[in-house]
C-alpha cells in the first residue's frame, strides 16, 4: 500500500494519469534468490553516494531504538 500511495502521488506530481500496478507486478528475481541477492547488494543504499545519508539515518535510529527500549 505504501509504494503504491507514493507512486500515485508521483505520478500525480508529474501529470501522469495511469494506474498504478504495483501490486500487480513481481519484484524481479523473486524466484532466482542468487539474483535477489545481486539486486540487493546492488541497490541497498550502502554505495559512497549514500554514505552521508545512510550514516546520519543509522546514528537516529539506533539513538532512538535505545530510548524506546528503555520506556
Amino acid at each position: 500500500m505504501m509504494a503504491e500511495s507514493t507512486a500515485d502521488l508521483v505520478c500525480d506530481r508529474l501529470g501522469v494519469d495511469e494506474p498504478c500496478q504495483t501490486a500487480d507486478e513481481t519484484l524481479p528475481a523473486v524466484d532466482a534468490p542468487e539474483r535477489l541477492d545481486e539486486a540487493v547488494a546492488r541497490f541497498d543504499g550502502q554505495g559512497d553516494t549514500d554514505a552521508d545519508v545512510v550514516d546520519a539515518g543509522s546514528a537516529g535510529a539506533t539513538d532512538a531504538g535505545a530510548a524506546g527500549a528503555s520506556d
